[in-house]
């Protein structure tokens, strides 16, 4: 005899994966957000269902039982790859296109309900997204910050207007703009619409990095003012050094910065050839979301990092560098398992004194707490320097 349904809810359509099958995760979250399960935590009274089932989803994403509704998604264990999850799962359940930049504006479950019920139609795609308006000193443009997109507005205050440019492709379609020359044409587009004719502040974490540069360098030659440009750990496009083998710690004087030990031991055997086995398979990823995209599917969230980074590769490796900037230039660098170049070979391609501020983190931490409080402090100092005179 079949089992009977304690419940039956009705929905409007199956959510579905983008392969065309019941999405069944989906499916769960849209149950646990119509009841809450007999001995289950007692979480907040909400104010109406979309924050009820956005509340639930959270929970499910970051395996969290009981939080306040306006604690931040990056506060509770969040991070860049789990926000697009997060908006991939509430776009079935919605039907709505929802850009992955509206996490970082509305981080908490109270702030994201609101933003979501607005919604009427598609949003116009751009990669370009004010994250935090306020501010007297000129607006820093950061080129994929990722995670810090979330923190650096934060720790910068409201002094600094911070506008953020996100990946092409974190919503699954395909990357329409492949060279780091397009990329910086399609991002200055959309960065002289939104502010023109200001003394651009860029920055970059990355590729970011690179993208930033080029941009500034676009700019430049077309008469626009570039003020500043940071770099956020980023390898100079064309430099092959050496990488140290542990961390170094620098000690600051006023015009260098010299090495003074080594404090980690080389990595083992074993965790040296699961980290290129993972680099292997990361790699490979890159083939079956370019045959997905070529198909006009939809690329599943597990292979979307691979792409995009599979398409950076190749931008980075077939870019060149037309001419120096003449722009200021602060360099951050990661003192973890970095190259041993103090530059990271940037130095020729810029007319201006390039600072270099050395940062004792990884290049994947670097961007994270509490380093990304020490970014945040430097930048504001060198901005309020120079702007507030």
């Amino acid at each position: 005899m079949a089992d009977i349904p304690d419940k039956i809810i009705a929905i409007d359509n199956l959510p579905l994966t983008p392969n065309g099958k019941t999405n069944r995760k989906v499916l769960q979250t849209m149950a646990a957000s119509d009841q809450q399960e007999e001995g289950e935590v007692t979480v907040p009274n909400h104010e109406n269902e979309i924050q009820k089932t956005i509340y639930n989803v959270f929970a499910q994403i970051l395996d969290i039982q009981s939080f306040s509704v306006s604690e931040s998604f990056f506060n509770l264990g969040g991070h860049s790859l789990k926000a697009v999850e997060l908006i991939e799962m509430l776009e079935q359940i919605f039907s709505k296109k929802i850009s992955v930049d509206l996490i970082y504006r509305y981080p908490s479950v109270k702030q994201l309900a609101s933003a979501i019920e607005k919604i009427r139609s598609s949003p116009v795609v751009s990669n370009l997204v004010c994250i935090q308006p306020l501010g007297h000193l000129p607006p820093f443009f950061c080129v994929h910050g990722d995670d810090a997109n979330f923190f650096l507005p934060r720790f910068l205050g409201n002094d600094i207007p911070y506008y953020g440019f996100f990946h092409q492709g974190q919503n699954g379609e395909k990357i329409n703009h492949k060279t780091i020359t397009a990329i910086a044409g399609k991002y200055i587009g959309e960065l002289v619409k939104e502010k023109p004719a200001v003394p651009y502040i860029l920055g970059g974490y990355s590729i970011g990095g690179v993208i930033a540069f080029e941009m500034a360098n676009q700019l430049i030659r077309q008469g626009q003012p570039v003020a500043m440009l940071f770099l956020i750990d980023t390898l100079c496009p064309g430099y092959n050094g050496e990488k140290t083998t542990g961390r170094h710690v620098f000690h600051k004087t006023e015009n260098s910065i010299a090495a003074i030990h080594n404090t980690a031991s080389p990595s083992s055997p074993i965790s040296w050839f699961r980290q290129k086995i993972q680099e292997k398979v990361f790699l490979f990823a890159y083939y079956p979301s370019v045959l997905l995209t070529r198909i006009r599917l939809k690329i599943p969230i597990s292979l979307r990092n691979s792409y995009i980074m599979g398409v950076y590769r190749r931008a980075r490796k077939q870019y060149r560098i037309p001419a120096p900037v003449n722009a200021k230039a602060i360099l951050f660098r990661s003192t973890v398992n970095n190259y041993e170049d103090y530059y990271l070979g940037w130095k020729p391609y810029f007319n201006e004194t390039m600072k270099v501020y050395e940062i004792d983190a990884d290049h994947h931490t670097i961007i994270k707490e509490p380093h990304v409080r020490t970014l945040a402090e430097i930048i504001l100092k060198i901005m309020k320097d120079e702007f507030s005179k």
